[in-house]
């Protein structure tokens, strides 16, 4: 039987449950205070029946824990970390609009690819808020060797006032003394067609994993395609640890040649070959929006989520399993004819 909203849960109230995974459920909630105070906000709640499960405790603590410290524009805050009724509870910040997944999903069902200039400004502004937590120190001033490792398009979220927002650092690393959760030997973490090879192959990872995983959704916002397709699992894990770039090959041959060295340089198997830092990918891309006279403003981005805010909406309350559907990410390939050519990008008129 489907449940009643609004719900109370401790202070807050249950609105609309928005996603359900293998380890939590998301929900919109507010909380009300003094004098007619009221605030919206995300509730990420452990699943009930995991409540008592000594791991899974561990690792959504220490995700509340990493992400209350990311203190960035670009990245979404976390409030608080609670429990009511022995069920653990991550109060977060709400991005009022879609993420790089529906919005592609939207292109797609459209025919039509993102422009240009907006996809490199959202890898642009990505790479900004990792350039930060791969930077982040502990409070002795030492490196934290932060990771996020799950960089793909369900993760970014793009507001109706034009931010880009990174989410979800619940399988980040990080080196920080007291941190409970570490990942074994021989279980992969992520979404497989999001990983880097060194994740595949179980290898020691650092920032330049994140920029592979990041070079990924580049090229499939550029493309308008999975970078990574195959009938099965096992034969997405072996093209990206082989980092075999046929379809980009296949789909991306209209990319802007200095653009596509960019992206191909991010996308090596050889970390030793990649950008050495997120910093400096970002720096790259601005440079080649300055070079192409392109300018990409938040009312660019505002105005691309208000124009599949509603239908992106619509389809995801429709689902009926929740963040699994929304996640999944089959749909960036989906569309039963061949997408449109990337959009052009339109030069900034000269100012007045």
């Amino acid at each position: 039987m489907p449940e009643s909203f609004p719900i109370s849960f401790g202070r807050y109230r249950l609105v609309e449950r928005l996603a359900v995974g293998g380890m939590a459920e998301v929900f919109l909630a507010d909380v009300a205070g003094e004098h007619g105070f009221a605030k919206q906000v995300v509730i990420k709640r452990l699943l009930p029946h995991l409540a008592a499960e000594a791991g899974y405790n561990a690792m959504f603590i220490d995700e509340a824990k990493l992400t209350a410290r990311l203190i960035h524009p670009k990245i979404a805050q976390t409030y608080e970390l609670g429990r009511v009724d022995a069920q653990l509870f991550i109060a977060m910040e709400l991005v009022d609009g879609v993420d790089v997944l529906a919005m592609l999903r939207e292109f797609a069902h459209r025919r039509e690819r993102m422009p240009v200039d907006l996809a490199v400004w959202i890898a642009h502004e990505v790479l900004d808020a990792l350039d930060y937590a791969h930077r982040l120190v502990d409070v002795d001033g030492h490196p934290m060797g932060v990771v996020h490792r799950d960089i793909s398009p369900s993760n970014i979220l793009l507001s109706r006032r034009g931010d880009v927002k990174l989410v979800d650092f619940g399988i980040a690393r990080a080196t920080e003394p007291g941190r409970h959760h570490r990942t074994k030997s021989g279980t992969l973490k992520g979404k497989y067609g999001y990983m880097s090879p060194e994740q595949v192959l179980e290898q020691e990872v650092d920032a330049r994993s994140d920029l592979f995983s990041l070079g990924i959704v580049l090229a499939e916002m550029l493309c308008g395609r999975r970078l990574f397709a195959a009938p099965n699992e096992l034969d997405v894990l072996l093209m990206v640890r082989d980092a075999k770039l046929h379809r980009l090959d296949q789909y991306g041959s209209d990319i802007e040649p200095e653009l596509d060295e960019i992206l191909r340089k991010a996308l090596r198997k050889d970390v030793d070959e990649r950008w050495s830092s997120a910093g400096e990918l970002r720096d790259a891309l601005a440079d080649w929006l300055f070079n192409h006279r392109l300018r990409v403003s938040p009312r660019r981005v505002a105005e691309a989520v208000d124009a599949v805010y509603d239908l992106a909406w619509q389809r995801r309350r429709s689902q009926t399993s929740g963040e699994e559907a929304a996640v999944a990410e089959p749909a960036v390939d989906g569309a039963s004819a061949p997408v449109a050519p990337p959009t052009p990008p339109t030069p900034p008129s000269p100012p007045p």
